[in-house]
């Protein structure tokens, strides 16, 4: 069996592990259990899957800038449009993503 996503996250896996059982699970930069570890490494230009239907698409930054024909000429109302986009995006983002787990705080003696 093997699994192309971060099981923490759902993002592509970059760094796969071999488990006992023999299956190997990738995950992705932000989670990896060691980079010097990993049983395998995906090269950042190999084929990525599809991305999924329900997965947000971040907006990119360079396209925007292209559209204006530069970062100096980007109006201000241009970044009012800039920040609504990656507003949802990020809002997107955030649906379904389970908080983070409290840390417990160590008492000093």
């Amino acid at each position: 069996m093997i699994i192309h996503r971060c099981p923490r996250c759902g993002a592509y896996g970059m760094f796969g592990y071999r488990n006992p059982n023999g299956d190997m699970i990738w995950y992705c930069a932000r989670h990896q259990l060691g980079q010097h570890y990993a049983d395998a490494r995906r090269d950042g230009r190999d084929a990525r899957p599809p991305i999924a239907a329900e997965q947000p698409v971040a907006p990119d930054l360079q396209v925007f800038i292209k559209r204006f024909g530069g970062c100096a000429k980007i109006t201000a109302e241009g970044w009012v449009e800039w920040d609504r986009l990656n507003s949802e995006y990020q809002k997107a983002r955030r649906v379904g993503l389970k908080p983070a787990p409290e840390k417990k705080q160590r008492s000093v003696s």
